[in-house]
């Protein structure tokens, strides 16, 4: 091993039985690039892929109209034969919606993977000259009890809010984003958040716009009694005790059914 290479773990190739020095650190950072190019090749071309549908779904529509205004004023018989179509495009309309549907899931599972390091942080002040990173590392360890150095965190921001407007209205809490280099570290801090209840700050995970309304819907449902995520999987405790992972544009009761 030359005097450069640094102390790391090695991997043993079965084939030829020789040690390589590539660290565990290396080899997440290879494999973050490799699917973080992919997953924004496969996002492009299921934007492509919705707007055609959409454009299909609006022609879809456009028929269904003029087969209808048709309808109104024909005979009997033109009647049947329109009402025929009506049916045939609805049922094609239905079956593009669901398509896009499935399409969109796939699309919000590769965004949500690519924020897997990532936590957000509510309630915590970070002042105008202060560092980010250095706030949130020493609130970590003060509050959580958990060692991370501001060498563990990629980047640490806070998000822009907006003031509501009206004479009671109060200004919303702030919120930062943290991106850890390491997944198990942010897992750490998740699992200790629970350390901040009775405070007015709170962790939890960075999910997609699409989940969020999804947690928010869930949270509105009379059938269930309690929310949470877990590396971006939206789960929830039913009244009746029974616990179910849902995923965006499906029921509790189609969960249910499964």
């Amino acid at each position: 091993m030359s005097r450069n290479t640094r102390k790391t773990e090695t991997v043993e190739s079965p084939s030829v039985g020789v040690a390589v020095g590539v660290s565990v650190a290396d080899v997440e950072e290879i494999v973050a690039k490799a699917v973080t190019a992919a997953t924004t090749v496969i996002h492009d071309e299921f934007d492509k892929l919705i707007r055609d549908m959409q454009l299909q779904m609006q022609s879809f529509e456009e028929r269904l109209v003029a087969v209808e205004s048709s309808a109104s004023t024909s005979a009997p018989a033109v009647i049947t034969s329109l009402e025929k179509e009506t049916a045939e495009l609805s049922a094609s309309l239905i079956a593009l919606q669901n398509e896009m549907r499935q399409h969109a899931a796939a699309a919000n599972d590769a965004a949500q993977y690519l924020r897997r390091n990532n936590l957000r942080i509510k309630g915590l002040m970070v002042k105008e000259n202060e560092d980010c990173r250095r706030v949130v590392t020493e609130f970590i360890r003060k509050n959580l009890h958990v060692q991370v150095d501001e060498s563990d965190i990629e980047a640490a921001h806070t998000l822009p809010t907006q003031t509501k407007q009206g004479a009671n209205s109060t200004a919303p809490p702030p919120m930062i984003i943290v991106r850890f280099y390491r997944r198990d570290l942010r897992d750490n801090v998740i699992r200790n958040r629970r350390q901040l209840r009775s405070t007015a700050v709170a962790i939890m995970e960075d999910l997609t716009s699409l989940n969020m309304g999804l947690l928010n819907r869930l949270r509105n449902n009379g059938q269930i009694s309690k929310t949470w995520t877990w590396n971006g999987h939206v789960r929830a405790l039913l009244k009746d005790g029974r616990k179910i992972q849902i995923r965006p544009f499906e029921t509790v009761e189609d969960c249910l059914n499964k």
